[in-house]
């Protein structure tokens, strides 16, 4: 019997803000360790991105717009801490690796993503830039 096979949804954009939390780090690790010695049941998948719709089911589009372009500068740094400029594609490759996980674990049975910051977001405000909530 063949074993179950397991997808994971990764992105290496999930690890491209300098500044790293513990959790990314370990995700980073994850991902070398399966590249470098890889386990049959377990494939790494690169999810498909969520468009700005998508994210303006839960968040205000103005929100999502200073999340991306830092402006204005109160609403940009409302999730609580500046990353610089590659901090919005960090966050939407996590945010999609969740969503991702969780539609295709309701279609098709167990999934899992190693992105990380799993924190509430406002609509209009982040803790963690956006809410994995679609």
């Amino acid at each position: 019997m063949e074993p179950a096979s397991l997808r994971l949804f990764f992105s290496q954009q999930h690890l491209a803000c300098e500044y790293q939390f513990e959790t990314k780090r370990k995700a980073r690790w994850i991902a070398k360790t399966l590249d470098k010695n890889p386990i049959p049941s377990i494939k790494l998948v690169e999810p498909v991105p969520l468009t700005v719709e998508d994210r303006g089911i839960v968040h205000d589009l103005d929100y999502i717009e200073a999340a991306r372009t830092g402006h204005p500068c109160h609403l940009a740094l409302s999730q609580g801490f500046n990353c610089g400029p590659e901090l919005f594609p960090a966050v939407c490759a996590s945010n999609d690796g969740i969503v991702a996980a969780a539609l295709e674990t309701l279609r098709r049975g167990i999934y899992g993503t190693l992105s990380s910051g799993l924190h509430p977001a406002r609509p209009k405000r982040g803790h963690s830039t956006f809410n994995d909530r679609q």
